[in-house]
């Protein structure tokens, strides 16, 4: 079996992934899929932000792999991409170190992390009704 050249392998943690990554964007209200981009694995996730957001969405909550997304240049050129609010999560880390404001901070990104929900549901149906995509061969 011969390999796509567009695929590329990239590592995370101590395990190597090869393939493709999807990155999508969901409606918040409805949850249904609007944007779908696919790329290498090896392609960040902040690198296709511009390409998952719709004229009309004034907000965009966004995992931690997004963090300095509103300093980007992408970002930073586009009048409208600039005006967005982005609500990025904070990384696991960064809320440890905050023992004072522990419990406010849990709830702020629990509130963030059940809107963030709605993008990672389309992959569960996905994963459900094709079964898992991966093979050794």
């Amino acid at each position: 079996m011969r390999a796509t050249l567009k695929a590329h392998q990239s590592k995370k943690g101590k395990n190597w992934h090869f393939g493709y990554k999807a990155h999508i964007g969901v409606d918040a209200g409805s949850g249904l899929v609007h944007a779908v981009e696919t790329t290498a694995v090896n392609v960040s996730d902040i690198s296709q932000a511009h390409a998952l957001v719709r004229e009309d969405d004034r907000f965009c909550y966004a995992d931690s792999g997004y963090t300095g997304i509103a300093k980007r240049p992408e970002v930073t050129a586009d009048s409208h991409l600039s005006s967005m609010r982005w609500s990025v999560a904070r990384k696991p880390s960064t809320i440890k170190g905050l023992n004072c404001a522990l419990s406010a901070e849990k709830s702020i990104e629990s509130r963030k992390a059940s809107v963030r929900s709605k993008v990672e549901h389309p992959f569960l149906i996905v994963k459900r009704r094709f079964g898992p995509l991966r093979k050794r061969y």
